[in-house]
């Protein structure tokens, strides 16, 4: 997280220093349900082969329970042979709830 005050910003990175106020190291399994939470929202959605080799797991077994479950029920799209994960258009009405699903699957 940046500093709050523009001109506090603005002053460090002229300075050249690193204006962040905060900032924190996710577990990789933290951080690959916070990079599935943020390509879902966008209108490409995510790739499970992509993440399986940024992340060095499965993203496939990893979340095969889930997307099962999602895709049955009519929220998710599974497209490119099964690798494209894109909400469907009565997932965007609950993409919050699911994300969060995302973000809690072990």
């Amino acid at each position: 997280t940046n500093v709050a005050s523009w001109r506090d910003y603005e002053t460090a990175a002229l300075a050249g220093r690193d204006p962040v106020a905060f900032s924190e190291r996710l577990a990789p399994e933290r951080a690959m349900g916070e990079e599935v939470m943020l390509r879902l929202r966008m209108a490409e959605g995510m790739s499970l082969a992509g993440l399986s080799r940024r992340w060095g797991r499965d993203a496939a077994t990893r979340y095969d329970a889930l997307l099962a479950r999602l895709t049955a029920a009519g929220l998710l799209d599974l497209g490119d042979r099964g690798d494209r994960v894109t909400f469907t258009e009565r997932g965007l009405e609950v993409a919050d709830g699911i994300l969060a699903e995302f973000l809690a699957a072990d």
